[in-house]
């Protein structure tokens, strides 16, 4: 791979060095940020306490500064200011800057210190529509204070005919409103479905509004003990409205319930008819995409049929993504090898590149295996064509790296792909937004790093993403918490880039933190380093306080039972799973023994270590029924298991590991596919 450019180079340097207590270093970064650098400035006085100097600093910067930076000085100013200057300042930022943002942060202000008439005078003209939701939240809130009488028709139609916000709920709560339908519209938001079921019949005999058929839809749904009646309630509803939006939401519901019910044939009507009535392509595909899920339950000839007839309306390609996936294995799972290949066939030319990529390569696996009954040069021939095809795709790694394999890449071509991989985005740069995260980074101001990123992810080059997340990198060496935050900025930029990939972002994209940790328990283990860093990538994105809903700790994010297991075997009497290294050398260890009880095979081991090794030894034995061979392919095993969980963490865990193993430990992608697929 290329080496990493100059720039690069030279910054991660320039990042090594203190970048504060050194004139020289000062007087580098007065001379770069100009007027800008009173800012990062004030932030210094800000973090020694010295809050006068911070305010004066600000105060210039808000003054001379480029708009971004200026913005921030105003909003770090006017948290040292009393009320009354806050005020002021918020008043500042909305006359300079006039977007939603900044009004909405100036009422916020104008509530919370009681002057109800600003806000009026803020939102006079503020137009009737769902965009300026919260805007006429401050007004009625403004007018409530004013003890003015509030338009009864325009609240109540912002209070039913709105999507439903948090500033609904807050309204209703304190101004103690107790209308049915404003107490069924706070309990659907909550999700508390069985309490909202009370309000329906009231709501629906009432009401007849689109938002309100979709949330009695939604709560018959959740709370409902009779699916079939409740699709007769809603079906019952139909003939009284007119509007398509309504139409939709009562047949996609009635869809809903159908399914529930067990009533495949009339779930499909429904759906159909929900997308006859769909406003937008974004309802159509959410009702297409069930009526395919529902198609499921019926003979595979049919789901086919559908496939076939709306494969070219699919208006949000990746919408559908994990149907396609749910097919895959559902079609390998019952030996329809034949209808696999009519199926890739079919959506060539209108799935996403994820889900066409997944296809190529596992019809060309399926011809070259023998599952499918061709002659030998025709069976090779078409083979050779979709694992190319299947190579192509530059938006799955894990199709691209087998594929590729397959297709007889050579390592250098493999590895010249890379830097044209994701799905490519193009961005407008905010020069100044770049200029704000470098400043950051120069001054060493870690922690304000990752909120700002996320704010202008969109419009930071690949340049400016690639230092940011160098800087986090370094500073994780004393604070664990930037690692992922790091992680995921390169991440997000190798996946969504908007220009070529370079070496030194890859690296970003797979790191080796914690590499101490990691070496010492390879080596005490003897296990590929590859595999430890792409298991932690793939269980927790290096971020050692992750905590998952089971109940899975740190690193390599294991449960307390395991850990306990591996504690005995290890004779270790106390321990705790928070820290990094203990955490790294349980999972190593568990991982390790994995593979020694499951064939010597790395792949099954993740598969265990995802799933339960009990599991994975009754999937072997369904498979070795299902491919009529015992030495079935590793490949071929993993699109066939039933959890769609496992197969994807499968294929994380082989991606992740040819791009370690090839940035760091010179193996070629062929060497680690072929090793774990063994």
């Amino acid at each position: 791979m290329k080496l990493v450019s100059p720039l690069i180079f030279l910054f991660s340097i320039l990042l090594s060095l203190p970048v504060s207590g050194c004139r020289a270093s000062e007087g580098v970064l007065q001379k770069k940020y100009g007027v800008d650098a009173a800012y990062f400035e004030g932030l210094r006085c800000l973090k020694n306490k010295n809050y006068s100097d911070a305010c004066r600093y600000f105060t210039n910067a808000a003054q001379e500064c480029s708009p971004v930076i200026a913005r921030c000085a105003l909003k770090e100013r006017a948290e040292l200011e009393d009320v009354s200057a806050r005020i002021k300042t918020y008043e500042e930022i909305y006359r300079r800057y006039k977007d939603k943002k900044s009004r909405w942060e100036l009422c916020e202000q104008y509530l919370k210190y009681r002057q109800p008439k600003k806000i009026l005078d803020l939102t006079y003209g503020i137009k009737f529509e769902p965009e300026f939701s919260d805007d006429l939240y401050y007004r009625y809130e403004a007018l409530s204070q004013c003890h003015e009488k509030i338009g009864s028709q325009s609240l109540n139609r912002w209070l039913t005919e709105f999507p439903f916000t948090e500033f609904h709920k807050i309204f209703i709560e304190e101004h103690e409103l107790e209308d049915d339908v404003l107490l069924f519209r706070k309990n659907v938001y909550q999700r508390k479905y069985s309490k909202a079921i009370d309000y329906v019949e009231k709501v629906a005999a009432d009401y007849s509004l689109p938002l309100l058929y979709s949330e009695i839809g939604k709560t018959l749904l959740y709370a409902s003990s009779d699916y079939r009646a409740s699709a007769k309630k809603l079906e019952a509803l139909l003939p009284e409205v007119s509007d398509n939006d309504s139409s939709f939401y009562l047949c996609f519901y009635i869809g809903r319930l159908n399914s529930k019910a067990g009533n495949v044939n009339a779930a499909i009507q429904s759906f159909i008819s929900a997308m006859k009535f769909a406003s937008d392509k974004a309802k159509y595909d959410n009702a297409l995409w069930y009526l395919l899920n529902e198609s499921l339950k019926l003979p595979y000839t049919e789901t086919i049929n559908f496939i076939e007839s709306y494969a070219p309306q699919l208006h949000d390609p990746a919408y559908y993504d994990d149907f396609f996936d749910t097919l895959s294995a559902s079609l390998l799972s019952n030996q329809l090898w034949s209808e696999y290949l009519k199926v890739t066939e079919i959506i060539s030319s209108f799935a996403s590149e994820e889900t066409t990529s997944k296809y190529f390569y596992v019809s060309g696996r399926l011809l070259e295996e023998g599952y499918l009954f061709k002659p030998l040069d025709e069976a090779k021939n078409l083979s050779q064509d979709y694992f190319k095809k299947a190579a192509a795709c530059r938006t799955n790694l894990y199709y691209f790296l087998l594929a590729g394999e397959k297709a007889g890449m050579s390592q250098e071509e493999m590895e010249e792909a890379l830097f044209d991989f994701g799905s490519k985005t193009s961005i407008k740069v905010n020069k100044d937004a770049e200029r704000l995260l470098e400043g950051y980074a120069d001054y060493g101001f870690a922690e304000y790093i990752y909120d700002a990123w996320n704010k202008y992810s969109s419009e930071i080059s690949m340049e400016c993403a690639c230092k940011t997340a160098l800087f986090l990198k370094q500073c994780g060496s004393n604070e664990e918490k930037f690692y992922p935050q790091s992680l995921r900025i390169a991440s997000r930029k190798f996946n969504y880039p908007d220009s070529k990939l370079n070496r030194q972002m890859l690296e970003l994209a797979f790191p080796r933190d914690y590499t101490e940790d990691v070496e010492k328990c390879c080596s005490d283990f003897n296990q590929n380093e590859y595999l430890l860093y792409a298991l932690i990538r793939s269980e927790s994105f290096f971020d050692s306080a992750i905590q998952s809903h089971a109940g899975a700790t740190g690193l390599t994010q294991l449960m307390d039972s395991t850990a306990g297991d591996v504690a005995r075997k290890l004779k270790v009497k106390e321990y705790d799973l928070t820290d990094s290294a203990t955490n790294i050398r349980f999972g190593s260890f568990y991982l390790e023994e994995l593979i020694h009880r499951i064939e010597e095979s790395e792949l099954r081991a993740l598969f265990s270590y995802n799933a339960g090794i009990t599991n994975v030894r009754k999937w072997i034995k369904t498979a070795t029924i299902l491919f009529k061979r015992k030495d079935f392919s590793n490949d071929l095993f993993l699109e066939a298991l039933p959890f769609t969980e496992t197969r994807e963490y499968g294929r994380k865990l082989l991606s992740a590991s040819c791009m370690y193993a090839s940035l760091y430990y010179g193996k070629t992608f062929s060497q680690v596919i072929r090793q774990m697929m063994k």
